[in-house]
């Protein structure tokens, strides 16, 4: 299809059992025209014979190949050097679109002429109750000066009232023309956190952004799931580093603003919500026989620029008693006393 309004970007690895559920909800979609492109990410299974049969019968998907798996990251680079639509989104195979989604995104971008999308979405569990995940942002057309005081803090890490932009770009729509000015791409050095960074990128350049109040997508909760086997996966050190990468390329891209002093504070409700997790997570799993070993570690590890900053930017302001003795333990840099102390809450909580 020659120059589409909208172009899916979906990576597909081994997804035979469960793809039809996505791809039944894009054929089911009114809007038509739009470009579907199934990327078989290297599936050692039936996956492609399955979107094939679709691309059979609907001319708006179309089945691009890649003989060895890249990992999804990657995938989507490729998408992005294919895509031909004026918007670009994208949607994960294990998920499934709401009824006429892509029309209604369509038409709200196009009537404002925005640069950019942001809708809210479903959580949809096994036992099939559907949770409202809302975007926690007044609807309507934000423009270049709202962008900046509202829209921007909220995607470098927290805003007005802390609310914060989550990636999750299958409910967004992005305008082609800038991604490709930007050369924007994802980097696997961020993952999962990859789409973050595309995010600000993309709505630092944006003279409009439109924001709607229709769920477009449902993302099933699924434990097999990329992102369930992302948060099962926890290692402190592998989580700092993918997370310094995140915090240089914001810090990049929150200097080419002119909000850069706003942002920085957002930036730092980042590093501290990586921290905090850090903490937390380790406290859960170290016995207390390691505590001193992980607490060296994690010296090592924040004794960092980045962390200095957060400290100076938030300090009095995370008041809550674990925040307070992590805030403590950041300012001295030491940890080994903050571990002991929070394990012991933890086990006096039963294990939370």
């Amino acid at each position: 299809m020659d120059n589409p309004k909208i172009s899916v970007i979906i990576s597909i690895y081994n997804g035979e059992n469960d793809v039809h559920i996505m791809l039944d909800s894009l054929i089911a979609q009114s809007f038509e025209d739009i470009e579907y492109i199934l990327i078989d990410n290297g599936s050692e299974d039936n996956t492609r014979a399955v979107c094939q049969s679709y691309a059979d019968r609907d001319k708006r998907f179309r089945v691009e190949v890649i003989e060895k798996n890249i990992g999804y990251i990657r995938a989507r680079n490729v998408g992005l050097t294919l895509a031909k639509g004026e918007y670009i989104t994208f949607a994960d195979a294990d998920d499934f679109l709401s009824e006429d989604a892509y029309r209604i995104m369509y038409d709200a971008v196009s009537k404002s002429d925005a640069d950019m999308l942001i809708a809210p979405y479903n959580l949809v569990y096994p036992k099939g109750e559907i949770v409202n995940k809302p975007t926690n942002l007044a609807t309507g057309t934000y423009n270049k000066e709202k962008i900046e005081e509202l829209l921007l803090p909220a995607f470098f890490g927290g805003g007005k009232d802390r609310v914060r932009i989550e990636g999750f770009m299958w409910r967004m729509l992005f305008r082609r023309e800038i991604v490709e000015k930007t050369k924007n791409i994802f980097y696997e050095e961020a993952k999962p956190k990859e789409d973050q960074i595309f995010n600000q990128l993309h709505s630092i350049n944006c003279e409009r952004i439109e924001v709607i109040d229709y769920p477009v997508y449902n993302y099933i909760i699924n434990e097999n799931s990329v992102t369930a086997k992302i948060t099962l996966a926890f290692d402190y050190k592998d989580v700092w580093n993918k997370n310094l990468f995140l915090f240089d390329k914001s810090t990049t891209n929150a200097k080419r603003t002119d909000v850069y002093e706003k942002l920085e504070k957002s930036i730092c409700l980042n590093i501290y919500e990586t921290v905090y997790t850090m903490v937390i997570n380790t406290a859960k799993t170290v016995k207390f026989c390691d505590i001193k070993r992980v607490a060296k570690d994690f010296e090592k590890l924040f004794d960092c620029e980045y962390v200095k900053v957060m400290y100076k930017n938030l300090c009095g302001v995370k008041n809550s008693f674990v925040d307070k003795m992590i805030m403590s333990a950041v300012n001295k840099n030491k940890y080994r006393f903050m571990f002991v102390k929070i394990k012991v809450l933890q086990k006096l909580r039963g294990g939370h």
